[in-house]
């Protein structure tokens, strides 16, 4: 991913964020994935990463479900705006 996509999705996620749209767990995990991404081993650890990227979709507490689901999507680069419409 190139820095003015890593870019452009962080202000996309973040005028997401500000309108209220998704919420804000969906948010921050979203932003991690997306800078362990771009930054790869200097965002966090690896246990940190696994530990997102395993968290269920059917985790007890919606916000850690919200912030699983953003955090892979980011991770996987996609546009926030394709997650915004399956949350």
């Amino acid at each position: 991913m190139d820095d003015l996509v890593f870019l452009d999705y962080m202000k996309r996620a973040d005028a997401f964020l500000e309108a209220g749209k998704g919420g804000r767990s969906l948010w921050m995990g979203y932003r991690n994935g997306l800078r362990r991404r771009r930054f790869g081993d200097e965002f966090g650890t690896e246990e940190q990463h696994r530990l997102r990227l395993n968290i269920s979709g059917d985790h007890p507490d919606p916000s850690h479900r919200l912030y699983g689901a953003g955090y892979r999507a980011g991770f996987r680069g996609e546009d926030p705006a394709a997650l915004l419409e399956r949350s």
